[in-house]
């Protein structure tokens, strides 16, 4: 976003130079201070922007509510402009004279506004929910008699580091966005980020070893001390795609207030592990919220806890009470029903593709179905989910599904995963491949357990001591990934007849403006997979131009034949 203006600027600045050699060298000079002095213009107001739409107002509005509320909320006001400010910037923060770890961005008079110390504190940790954006804003506090000392991470105090980071995080927040394009609901909107969020990022169980050696007061390296900090932030997933359960909400929050859907951040306790924990609360499409846990859906069934009601929250969240005493602040949640939300009435397909299969979107916004959901015996994985093409089919997606006789795999899929098809297909013993996988993994097709009953599958293949069904057969073509695997498996394969579509360059089964810009790209030495039997239209024997204008002239309805040889 930043970049795109700056080079904007740049352009602008190039193209007013005068076509007088003379002036051209003077007008330069002043055209150059000019474009600084609009770069730095346009870089506070990106900056802004960026913190405005990734702001949120739920704490703050929550402020508003109590005795004193309007105090409150011009504390907390004057808090977001000094934590604003940091953004911007070019400040290397220091130690507060006197302190050993205590860095001090500013110092705010609580007593001018009418606050007790207690309400000052609790205006900082409102900020801090619902300000993800901000992530220098450290979890401890410091005040005097009168005055609030606004604290800032040690490691995040110079100016050159906050400046790359914030680079970052723009480029992140638009990358991620990017599929939203086009969708206007809130439970879509949602959908999209959680699950371009879950492949991106790692559960840092590091970090919880470090914070139980900070609680107990042992030493830590300052390197561990690094880790800490950041997975419990959005940098953790912006830099490092890793966190613990604060980072994986915060950056979804974060993501959300970016989108414009209105959301909660949740704070409680895990139950099933006695630790505290961070999730969210999202409204969706009825105007209800309801919760989302990105951390615990990073797993193969990963919508389990999206868009859900206390029933299945409360087998393992519990969420904290709302308190309004300083450093223990938190705020009544909106209204959450006990049932889980539906989107049939808005999403009837998309609906029925969440009944049979979890999936998570591709850091190339391509779909991997990760698991099978359903129970039928014909399954057909869908061409595309949320209009991205599916292009995996995840490991273990059909494990121990030996009631699925027949799977078909539609053409656009590239990969199956390790154990994908691990005890299916067990009764049929046969699966057809199409030629676009290019990649198949360990015990995918073909597989049973040799042990029999039943398994809590954890990843061990050896465990299940796999054996190859009997009788299996895998339907492919010649020298596909379907036959190699097939031959380097010792399982039986029955060769298919390679169907060519004249003008189809890049195999997708569509002739259209992409197969002649794909030729084009052969033709002048691009390293690009090109289906040359489909681009010779002319059946000359060659590719060359001539096949080019032979697929425009078909595209623009002339009345030519595309044809192979």
């Amino acid at each position: 976003m930043l970049r795109k203006r700056l080079l904007s600027l740049a352009a602008a600045a190039l193209l007013a130079l005068s076509p007088a050699a003379g002036a051209a060298q003077y007008y330069s000079s002043a055209i150059t201070a000019y474009a600084q002095e609009e770069i730095l213009n346009a870089d506070a107001a990106d900056h802004s922007e960026l913190l405005d739409k990734c702001r949120g107002y739920y704490a703050y509005n929550d402020l508003g509510k109590q005795e004193n509320g309007a105090n409150l909320q011009k504390f907390y006001n004057k808090l977001y402009e000094v934590y604003s400010d940091v953004w911007t910037s070019d400040t290397d923060y220091t130690l507060y004279p006197g302190q050993t770890d205590l860095y001090v961005v500013d110092q705010v008079r609580f007593t001018s506004y009418g606050l007790t110390k207690s309400e000052a504190i609790l205006c900082y940790y409102a900020l801090r929910d619902d300000n993800p954006v901000m992530y220098y804003l450290i979890n401890q506090y410091s005040t005097g008699s009168y005055t609030f000392y606004a604290p800032i991470n040690r490691q995040y105090t110079k100016a050159s580091v906050r400046k790359a980071l914030q680079e970052e995080i723009s480029e992140y927040i638009e990358k991620m966005t990017a599929p939203l394009s086009g969708y206007t609901r809130r439970f879509e909107k949602a959908l999209i980020l959680h699950d371009k969020l879950l492949p991106l990022m790692t559960y840092n169980y590091d970090a919880v070893t470090i914070g139980s050696k900070i609680s107990n007061k042992e030493t830590v390296t300052a390197a561990e001390q690094d880790m800490h900090v950041y997975s419990h932030n959005i940098i953790g997933a912006v830099k490092y795609q890793t966190g613990v359960c604060e980072s994986y909400a915060k950056t979804y929050q974060m993501l959300l207030n970016y989108a414009g859907v209105d959301n909660v951040y949740v704070v409680g306790t895990d139950v099933k592990n006695s630790a505290g924990h961070a999730w969210n609360a999202v409204k969706m499409d009825n105007g209800t919220y309801y919760f989302v846990d990105a951390t615990f859906d990073d797993h193969p069934e990963t919508h389990k806890y999206f868009a859900k009601g206390y029933t299945v929250f409360n087998e393992n969240h519990i969420v904290r009470e709302a308190n309004m005493s300083s450093y223990n602040y938190f705020y009544e949640l909106p209204t959450i029903p006990t049932g889980d939300y539906s989107c049939q009435a808005n999403s009837p397909s998309l609906k029925t593709v969440m009944d049979q299969f979890a999936f998570y979107i591709n850091e190339d916004n391509t779909v991997t179905v990760t698991r099978y959901l359903g129970s039928a015996e014909k399954v057909n994985i869908p061409e595309k989910i949320l209009d991205m093409k599916v292009t995996g089919i995840g490991s273990d997606c059909f494990f121990n599904k030996p009631k699925v006789s027949e799977v078909n795999i539609p053409e656009g899929v590239t990969s199956i995963g390790d154990g994908a098809f691990l005890i299916a297909l067990t009764s049929s013993k046969t699966i057809t491949i199409p030629k676009s996988v290019t990649s198949i993994g360990d015990y995918a097709v073909g597989y049973r357990n040799s042990l029999g009953g039943s398994y809590n599958f954890d990843g061990n293949y050896s465990a299940l001591a796999p054996t190859k069904i009997s009788g299996f057969t895998i339907k492919c073509y010649k020298n596909s990934a379907a036959y190699n695997y097939a031959v380097k498996n010792g399982i039986s394969y029955e060769l298919l007849a390679n169907t060519v579509t004249a003008g189809d360059a890049d195999s997708n089964g569509k002739v259209n403006i992409a197969d002649v810009i794909r030729i084009q790209q052969y033709l002048a030495g691009w390293k690009v997979k090109v289906d040359l039997t489909a681009s010779d239209v002319d059946a000359n024997g060659k590719v060359n131009i001539a096949d080019v204008i032979r697929i425009q002239q078909h595209l623009a309805g002339w009345k030519v034949t595309l044809k192979t040889a």
